[in-house]
């Protein structure tokens, strides 16, 4: 098997968006047979949703070191940014996260719960996929604070 260090850029976003895509499909399988059998489904689900979301973790971690250290061509980079940045996938994650809060929040029924669940994980992956893709921020443009007059006005004190 082949570390994730060697996988290129858009393995590493499919390992991620997969990861999450894998919790969410465990959530809803286990959701219908959760009250009853409580004490097989929840330490299953439990074990496998940590372990998909520290492999979307570490997935998203290593794009995002490949992303900063330049291990990939900038074609590479720039064509997954051009996905990721897109208005499209800004508009899944938002409709995700609203139907994340519609569903899991005010709900009393177990199913719907975990379909809110099923429903939050994938755009979690969507949005670790984002950060790790997003440029670089140049701090040699950022102002330094420490070297700006002190403020004042003449209209201080007035009312």
């Amino acid at each position: 098997m082949k570390r994730l260090a060697d996988l290129s850029p858009n393995q590493l976003a499919g390992l991620t968006m997969l990861s999450g895509i894998l919790t969410a499909s465990i959530f809803l399988i286990s959701a219908p047979s959760f009250r009853h059998h409580l004490a097989f489904w929840l330490p299953l689900t439990l074990a496998i949703c940590a372990a998909d979301f520290w492999l979307m973790m570490q997935a998203s971690r290593e794009l995002k070191h490949g992303i900063e250290t330049e291990h990939w061509p900038a074609e590479q980079i720039e064509k997954l940014r051009s996905i990721v940045g897109s208005p499209f996938v800004f508009a899944l994650m938002i409709i995700l996260l609203i139907a994340y809060i519609a569903l899991a929040i005010p709900s009393h029924h177990p199913t719907a719960r975990a379909i809110g669940w099923a429903i939050y994980m994938p755009s979690q992956a969507l949005m670790q996929l984002c950060i790790a893709c997003r440029r670089p921020q140049n701090t040699s443009e950022l102002a330094d604070w420490r070297s700006f007059e002190p403020i004042q006005s003449e209209h201080w004190g007035n009312r």
